[in-house]
């Protein structure tokens, strides 16, 4: 992430080089590159809470987040607000954060289940 935050104005220099396109890419890329680490955490999340044999509720969490918060989201922004494809990603960021969240509560909430049954 860092790589692409630092390097994101010289990274689409290399595919083109007209400037707003340049300047486009580079506003994507942050996105991108703050994609990536709720995408880390949410993953890591979901697999887990799989190793725990809990499967039905994270999709549930997750098809309510995506298609209740995400989506809409990501249409009022881009459409309405007039952010364009920024709002799309901004609006997909915004639920994948929140899965990433909602996840690792999940998983903390049945990890100490786990620890009182035990204690």
């Amino acid at each position: 992430m860092v790589g692409i935050l630092l390097l994101r104005g010289w990274i689409p220099g290399l595919f083109v080089a007209d400037e707003e396109v340049i300047r486009l890419a580079a506003l994507y890329l942050v996105l991108v590159g703050m994609f990536q680490v709720f995408d880390g955490i949410q993953v890591t999340m979901i697999g887990s809470l799989r190793g725990m044999q809990d499967v039905r509720v994270p999709m549930w969490i997750q098809i309510g987040i995506y298609f209740g918060v995400s989506l809409p989201l990501a249409y009022v922004l881009a459409f309405p607000l007039g952010m364009e494809g920024a709002g799309i990603w901004t609006g997909l960021l915004v639920g994948l954060g929140l899965c990433a969240v909602v996840s690792s509560l999940r998983f903390h909430f049945l990890t100490m289940r786990h620890i009182r049954m035990l204690s």
